[in-house]
């Protein structure tokens, strides 16, 4: 159920061009429910496994960054 709200509204908010942001700690606990999240997204919309890859690539990268930017 919650679920579904968040994508109702974020879509609401991406029809407008809100931009959104997270302010808390990225933990593996986030980084999992955004990954269901997008593979679910992936799913209903018959993305190809490429594209899937790609935007895998580009999710880990951002971890990444996160990450790195948190130890300094």
């Amino acid at each position: 159920m919650l679920s579904n709200f968040v994508n109702v509204h974020l879509s609401k908010m991406s029809a407008q061009n809100v931009l959104y942001s997270y302010q808390g700690v990225i933990d593996e606990s986030i980084t999992e429910k955004i990954s269901a999240l997008m593979d679910k997204h992936f799913e209903e919309n018959s993305i190809p496994s490429e594209r899937r890859k790609k935007f895998f690539l580009i999710m880990v990268e951002c971890a990444e960054c996160f990450s790195s930017s948190a130890k300094t």
